[in-house]
C-alpha cells in the first residue's frame, strides 16, 4: 500500500492540474484523497490539519478525468455557513489550475430564478465548482432547479451534522432517489461519540465503514503535525448560603419527582431529605416528556396530560438549578424574569407550579437579597472571580493573544462581559451571539456585525470574545491562544469543535472552570469517560469487515477509468489482490469481536438448562461451566452476555446497585450485553415491566452496554448463535487474509 500511495504522492506533485508550490503533501491526506477518489469515504481528521486540502486532491483528480474524458461535470462542496464557503473557494482558487470564473459560492443570496438559469449553462464545456449552503442545494433540488445528471462529486464538510433530518440527509436521500451516484467524501473533526452514532453518520451518506478513515492526534503519520495543548481545569466551591438555597431547589425538585414515581414513569432513585443519590440530567426529563408527548406510552387522558405537566415543572426546576450553580445569582434571576413573562402571555399549569411553589419563591427572595443587598462575595459566582484573574494572568503574560470564551447559555454572556472591569487596557472583551433576539437587552448579531467583530478581533481591537456555540464553527475566527470553557460540556462533539479553536498554528491553552458537586462536575466526568474510550470506538468501528448482513446500502463505486489506470499501473497484481474488500458483517450486530471460540454458559445463569439444550439442537457448539466470575454467557474473548429477570433487574435498580453491576461488566469484557428476561412473573413492586426496561436500556447506554429483552427462548438461542457464527466467520476471513498475506 505504500508503493501506491507514494505514486499517488508522485501522481499529485507533478500533475498540471495543482498548484502545490512548496506545500509539503502529508502522509494522512495522500491516502484521504487517493480513497476518496476510489470510494464514498468518511475522513476524521482533527481540526486545523488540513482537511479542506483532501478535497483539493479529490477535486484535481476528478477533474482530470473529465478533461481526458471529455465530459465536464459539477463538484459541489456543502459547508454550514458562507464564512466557510468563502475559505473553501480561496483554498480551491489557490490550489487548482482552473478558471477562477468555475469556482463559484452559491447562496440564498442569489435568487432562485437565477440559479435555475445559472445552473443550466454549468457545466457545458468545462467542469465547474460550487460552493453551497446545503439549504440552499436542498431547495433546488426539492424545486428541481439543480441538474443533477452532471454532479460528479459531493463533498460535505462538517459531516457530523448529517443526522435526522438535516439538510445534509436529504440532500444524499434525494440523489439516490433520482439516481445520482456522484462521489461523496464527508470530512469532520468530530464524527459522534460511539460506534452508533458514527454508524448513523456512514449510513445517512452512504457510505462503508470499510471506507472510513480516522486520525488522531496520537497517529503518528500525525504528530508531526500538531501542536501541543495545555489542559487546565479548575474547580470553584460555592458560597454557604448558596448550596442552603440549591438545597431548598432540590426538595422541591424531588417532591415533584416522587409524584412521578408513584405515577410508575420515572425511577425511583429521587432525593432523600436533601440529596440526589446520585445526578439526575436534563436530558432524562426531556426524553420522558417526548415519549408522553408522543403517545409512546400508549395511554392516554387526563393523567398523560398531568404526567407531562409534571414532566414540564422538573424541566423548569431542573434549568433553575443548573442556572444558579453554574452561572450565578444574576442568570437565575434572569430565567425567573422570563418565567414571568412567558407566564403573562400563556399561562401554563407547569409554569404556575414552579412560580407558586414555597422553596421556590424562598429562594427567589434570598437571591434577591444578595443581589441587592450583599457584598460581592456573597453575590458573585466563583466563577466569575477565576475568569477575570486568568484572563488578566494570561493577557498581562501575552498580551498580543487572543482569549475565546466559551457559555452553553446565552443568558451568561452578558452577566459575564459586565463584570469583567472594561476599564481594564489589558482585557478588550466583547460578546458575541447569534443572529435571533431574546429580548431587547440581548439583541442578535447580523452576518455583518459578525463579520465586523471578528475582523476586530483579528486586528486587535479585542482581545476576548465570550460567546455561545455560534463559535464553535462555521466562522472564520482567528488562531486563538486561549479557549475558555466556562462551564463543562458532555458533548464530544462540541469539546472537539471548542478546542479546536486552538493549538492550530501553534501551542494552545484550554481552561475548563467548573462548580464542584454540581451538574458542572458530573458532565466533566461523563466527557473524560467517553474521550478515554473514543479512539477504541474508531478502532471498533474501522475494523469492522464488509460482506453482507451490513446495515448500510452497499453501492459499487462509480467507474473512474482515466487516472484510475493510471495510479493502477504503480500497483502490482498482489498489492491489488491484497486490498480487494471481504464479507461484510453487521455493525449493530458485531463491532470488533475477536476469535470465534465454542459458547460458554455458567451453570448458575438462570436460562442454563434450557439455552443450552436449545443450542445444542441447533448444533451450536456449547459449554456449561461452573461459575468463574464471567458473564453468564461468554463467546470467545470479545462478547460477555448478563442474563436478569425483569424482577431482578427492578430490584438492582430500585436498591441503587445497577451501576456498579454494568461498569463491572464493562470492565470485564469490551462488548457487554444485557439480556432482561421476561419470566412471566409478576413484578413485586408498583413499577411496570416496561419501566424496567427502560431503565436498563438508558442505564446500560450510559456504561456502554447493550440490552436485549426477551421472553423466548428460542429467540434469545438464534440470537447468540448467529453471534457465534459471525464471529466464527470473522475468524475464518482473519485467517484467511494472513495466510494470504504470508504467502
Amino acid at each position: 500500500m505504500k508503493d501506491v500511495l507514494d505514486k499517488a504522492r508522485s501522481w499529485y506533485t507533478s500533475s498540471p492540474m495543482l498548484r502545490l508550490g512548496d506545500m509539503e503533501l502529508r502522509d494522512y491526506q495522500v491516502e484521504a484523497a487517493w480513497n476518496s477518489y476510489l470510494h464514498d469515504t468518511l475522513v476524521v481528521l482533527p481540526t486545523g490539519l488540513g482537511k479542506t486540502m483532501i478535497a483539493v486532491l479529490q477535486a484535481a483528480m476528478f477533474i482530470t478525468d473529465m478533461q481526458d474524458e471529455q465530459l465536464p461535470g459539477i463538484i459541489v462542496m456543502l459547508a454550514p455557513t458562507r464564512a466557510l464557503l468563502l475559505q473553501h473557494q480561496a483554498l480551491f482558487t489557490e490550489k487548482l489550475a482552473v478558471n477562477p470564473d468555475s469556482i463559484t459560492i452559491i447562496d440564498g443570496a442569489m435568487q432562485p430564478t437565477a440559479r435555475a438559469k445559472f445552473y443550466a449553462g454549468l457545466a457545458i464545456d468545462a467542469p465547474a465548482l460550487l460552493f453551497m449552503t446545503p439549504q440552499t442545494l436542498d431547495n433546488d433540488l426539492q424545486k428541481n432547479r439543480f441538474h443533477r445528471e452532471k454532479l460528479a462529486a459531493i463533498i460535505f464538510d462538517e459531516a457530523h451534522h448529517a443526522t435526522l433530518d438535516h439538510p445534509y440527509v436529504l440532500i444524499y436521500n434525494d440523489l439516490v432517489k433520482h439516481g445520482c451516484k456522484a462521489r461523496v467524501l464527508a470530512l469532520t473533526a468530530s464524527p459522534g461519540e460511539n460506534e452508533e452514532e458514527i454508524a448513523a453518520i456512514c449510513t445517512n451518506l452512504g457510505i462503508e465503514p470499510s471506507n472510513a478513515i480516522f486520525k488522531a492526534r496520537e497517529d503518528d503519520d500525525v504528530q508531526p503535525y500538531i501542536h501541543a495543548i495545555t489542559i487546565q481545569r479548575t474547580g470553584v466551591d460555592l458560597q454557604p448560603a448558596w448550596y442552603d438555597m440549591l438545597d431548598t431547589l432540590k426538595l422541591s425538585l424531588a417532591q415533584c419527582c416522587t409524584w412521578l414515581v408513584m405515577a410508575g414513569v420515572a425511577e425511583a432513585d429521587v432525593i432523600l431529605g436533601k440529596e440526589f443519590k446520585k445526578a439526575i440530567p436534563k436530558m432524562f426529563f426531556l426524553d420522558l416528556f417526548q415519549k408522553y408527548s408522543a403517545g409512546e406510552d400508549g395511554g392516554g387522558g387526563n393523567l398523560r396530560f398531568q404526567i407531562m405537566s409534571r414532566l414540564a415543572t422538573c424541566i423548569k426546576l431542573h434549568h433553575a438549578i443548573e442556572m444558579l450553580e453554574t452561572y450565578g445569582i444574576d442568570a437565575f434571576l434572569d430565567y425567573h424574569d422570563s418565567m414571568m413573562e412567558d407566564f403573562k402571555k400563556r399561562k401554563t399549569k407547569a409554569t404556575a407550579e414552579v412560580l407558586l411553589d414555597q422553596g421556590y419563591n424562598a429562594v427567589i427572595q434570598v437571591a434577591g437579597e444578595l443581589k441587592h443587598k450583599g457584598d460581592s462575595s456573597q453575590r458573585d459566582h466563583p466563577k466569575l472571580v477565576v475568569l477575570k484573574s486568568l484572563l488578566e494572568e494570561f493577557l498581562a503574560a501575552n498580551p498580543a493573544s487572543k482569549v475565546l470564551v466559551f457559555v452553553n447559555y446565552r443568558a451568561s454572556i452578558k452577566m459575564i462581559c459586565d463584570y469583567i472591569d472594561t476599564s481594564n487596557l489589558t482585557i478588550k472583551i466583547h460578546r458575541f451571539v447569534g443572529q435571533g433576539t431574546r429580548k431587547k437587552s440581548d439583541e442578535g448579531m447580523k452576518r455583518d456585525r459578525q463579520s465586523k467583530i471578528l475582523q476586530q478581533f483579528k486586528q486587535g481591537a479585542y482581545n476576548v470574545l465570550v460567546a455561545t456555540s455560534v463559535a464553535e464553527e462555521g466562522l472564520d475566527i482567528a488562531e486563538c491562544d486561549l479557549v475558555v470553557f466556562y462551564e463543562t460540556v458532555a458533548s464530544v462533539i462540541k469539546f472537539i469543535q471548542r478546542q479546536g479553536r486552538t493549538g492550530r498554528k501553534h501551542a494552545g491553552n484550554v481552561a475548563i472552570l467548573y462548580t464542584r458537586g454540581t451538574m458542572d462536575e458530573f458532565r466533566m466526568k461523563a466527557l473524560d469517560s467517553k474521550l478515554s474510550k473514543l479512539r477504541g470506538v474508531y478502532y471498533n468501528f474501522k475494523n469492522v469487515k464488509p460482506g453482507e448482513g451490513n446495515i448500510l446500502d452497499t453501492k459499487e463505486p462509480s467507474k473512474r477509468p482515466a487516472l484510475q489506470q493510471r495510479i493502477d499501473a504503480f500497483t502490482t497484481d498482489a498489492e491489488m489482490t491484497a486490498t480487494k474488500q471481504v464479507p461484510h458483517v453487521s455493525i449493530s450486530d458485531l463491532k470488533h469481536w475477536q476469535d470465534a471460540k465454542p459458547i460458554t454458559i455458567s451453570n448458575v445463569c438462570v436460562l442454563a438448562k434450557e439455552l443450552s439444550a436449545s443450542l445444542k439442537q441447533m448444533r451450536v457448539p456449547v459449554s456449561v461451566v461452573p461459575p468463574s466470575g464471567l458473564p453468564d454467557i461468554t463467546i470467545g474473548k470479545g462478547l460477555g452476555i448478563k442474563v436478569m429477570t425483569l424482577s431482578n433487574a427492578a430490584t438492582e435498580c430500585l436498591e441503587n446497585r445497577i451501576f456498579a453491576m454494568l461498569a463491572s461488566l464493562k470492565a470485564t469484557y469490551d462488548n457487554v450485553f444485557v439480556v432482561a428476561w421476561d419470566d412471566g412473573k409478576p413484578l413485586e413492586t408498583d413499577l411496570t415491566k416496561s419501566i424496567i426496561v427502560e431503565w436498563l436500556e438508558r442505564f446500560g447506554e450510559l456504561e456502554g452496554v447493550k440490552v436485549l429483552t426477551t421472553s423466548t427462548i428460542d429467540i434469545l438461542a438464534t440470537i447468540i448463535a448467529d453471534f457465534h457464527g459471525r464471529v466464527a466467520n470473522l475468524a475464518i476471513a482473519a485467517r484467511k487474509e494472513h495466510a494470504g498475506a504470508s504467502a
